[in-house]
């Protein structure tokens, strides 16, 4: 009996090391990789794919009441890159100008 609850041990051990490996998760750059390789995206006459490429809108927004004060200079980026994360929404909302970004909210 002993010999067979360490079998099992051993047999679940192993299990679980092969499902661990296999369940790894993958970063943000394989599923934008991929999502550029899939079939929606290449073009039909040449059959290229398109490049990654890393999207940026300018944070040149003031404050209303403060018009001296820029929206960048709160966390000291004058580039926004979240628009790289959300490729495919079309619109935030109007009450999210680009202009402002989004990390000085939204962290």
């Amino acid at each position: 009996v002993l010999n067979l609850s360490k079998g099992l041990v051993v047999f679940f051990l192993a299990v679980s090391g092969v499902c661990s490996v296999y369940a790894g998760e993958m970063d943000w750059t394989f599923w934008q990789e991929r999502f550029l390789q899939s079939p929606s995206t290449q073009t039909q006459s040449s059959g290229a794919i398109q490049e990654p490429r890393i999207k940026e809108v300018y944070v040149t927004a003031t404050l209303p009441d403060y018009p001296w004060i820029k929206v960048s200079g709160y966390r000291d980026r004058p580039v926004e890159r979240c628009t790289t994360c959300h490729d495919g929404i079309a619109s935030t909302s109007p009450s999210h100008p680009p202009e402002f970004g989004c990390s000085v909210c939204h962290g």
